[in-house]
Order: C-alpha cells, then structure tokens, then sequence
C-alpha cells in the first residue's frame, strides 16, 4: 500500500526478503514483531524462538546491510524475570522465567554485538505494562482492556491473588513519544531503558478505578488463586529515561483509562 506518508509492507519477520524489502532505504528501524504471550511461550518455545530470535536476527542484519543510521529495539521487563529490586533498574540481572523473557534476552544480545561492528546503532527500550485502545484484551499486559470490556459488558473483574500484586502500566501514547526520542538522542553508552512511568498501581487500585470510570456498569471484582509463575511486583526505575531520552510519561493510570474508553 503506497500513501503520501508511509508504504505498507505485508509480509513475515521470519522472511528475510521481506524484512530485507521492509528496510530498504530507511534511515530508522523501529523493530516491534514478536510473539508475546508468556503462556503460549512455554508451550510453543519454538515459535517464540522463530519468531523473536530469528525475525529479530532478521531485522539487525537487514537494517546494517541497508545501512540503517539506528536501530530501535522493543525489549520488555520479561527479561527481568522476579527482581531482586524494586522498582528495577537497567542494571538489574537478566534472569528471564519464560522462554518469551528468554527470546527477548536474546534479542537485545544480537542487538548489541552485531551493531557493536557496524556504523548502525541500536537502542534497546524495555517496556513495561503497555496500554491503550486497540490493544487486544489477551494476557497480563492486556488487563486494562480486559477489564474495561468485561465491566462494560457488566462481567466481573477478576483478580488472580489477593490484588496487592504491582504493575507499572504506560500509556501507549507515552510510549511512542520515548520512541521517537529514542530514534534522536545522542548515545552515550551501550545500557538499554526501562520504558514505564515509574509509579507502581497494583491490579486492585486498577480495578476499582475501571469501576469508577464505567459509571453504568454492575461489575463486581471477583478474586482467584493466584496464577504458577506470576510476579507479584514489577516497577521501573526511570532515571535513566528521564535523563538520556529527556522523557517523562505524562499519563497517569486515571487519564489513561480515560483515553482508553472514549475509544473502546
């Protein structure tokens, strides 16, 4: 699809002409396809590794061969695993709990040490709980939709734990603004950036304020065992965003349902 403003590609990550085709002449790659269910991960390791490692693998090589100036890598927390330290910092160890955080591991690895012997840079954003309208009401990073759906359509809300369990969701808006900062800023060193608001609601606090919002709704907060393998808190040090990429989210977890719903 040709417009005044962009082409539109179709084609698969894992092939690499089209990857190749997507890359030609682009002085910024933006590399967000993955496979990105925790749950489908540990079932199906092999397309997490087809789709994350070996599209990722396909998308530096591609974007040093077109000569690229700066490759912009979409990381995730995944790659934290259960932090030592909360909120987390860059530096924290990589000890990944699903072969989704695993791949994603790898890829930020590939990043680093091809780009390390080519002109093209890479940038590596880990983004936390992203959220917004369009998103698909699937896993844990989908919660926010999720709920919103489900109280509209007056169904509970459910709550696996007790509720007190943290995430630190960013508003997709936010998220792309860190992008195109992150596409811009001058490198200082190699360390990649946590991509989250730095303020932690837990999935409790997000619930009754989904509750809040959807005045016409009769949903209930329901409450279920706790799900194998759930971290109970996940919050990001921003220090590093905020001074590098000059960046601080500007939505907070009410505006950002906000913004959601109108266009639910």
């Amino acid at each position: 699809m040709e417009s005044k403003v962009f082409s539109l590609i179709k084609g698969d990550i894992r092939d690499l002409e089209d990857v190749r085709a997507a890359c030609r002449d682009v002085d910024v790659v933006f590399h967000l396809a993955a496979a990105t269910k925790v749950a489908e991960s540990v079932r199906d390791p092999r397309l997490y590794h087809d789709v994350n490692v070996t599209g990722t693998l396909n998308v530096i090589t591609s974007a040093t061969k077109s000569g690229a100036r700066r490759l912009v890598f979409a990381s995730s927390a995944a790659v934290y695993g259960t932090p030592g330290e909360v909120p987390t910092p860059e530096t924290a160890p990589r000890v990944p709990l699903s072969p989704y955080g695993a791949s994603k591991v790898a890829g930020e690895l590939f990043c680093q040490t091809i780009t390390a012997h080519n002109p093209t840079e890479s940038v590596l954003l880990r983004f936390f709980n992203v959220y917004g309208p369009r998103q698909l009401a699937e896993g844990e990073a989908g919660v926010v939709c999720s709920f919103l759906h489900r109280a509209l359509a007056g169904e509970p809300l459910v709550i696996f734990g007790d509720g007190h369990q943290t995430r630190d969701f960013i508003y997709v808006d936010d998220v792309v603004e860190a992008m195109i900062r992150s596409a811009t800023y001058q490198i200082r060193d190699s360390l990649p950036f946590n991509i989250g608001t730095g303020h932690p609601v837990s999935i409790l606090e997000l619930a009754k304020e989904v509750q809040r919002q959807c005045l016409d709704s009769s949903s209930e907060i329901a409450f279920e065992k706790t799900r194998s393998g759930d971290i109970y808190h996940s919050v990001a040090a921003v220090e590093r965003m905020q001074h590098q990429l000059q960046f601080k989210a500007e939505h907070n977890i009410s505006q950002g349902i906000s913004k959601t719903l109108d266009q639910l």
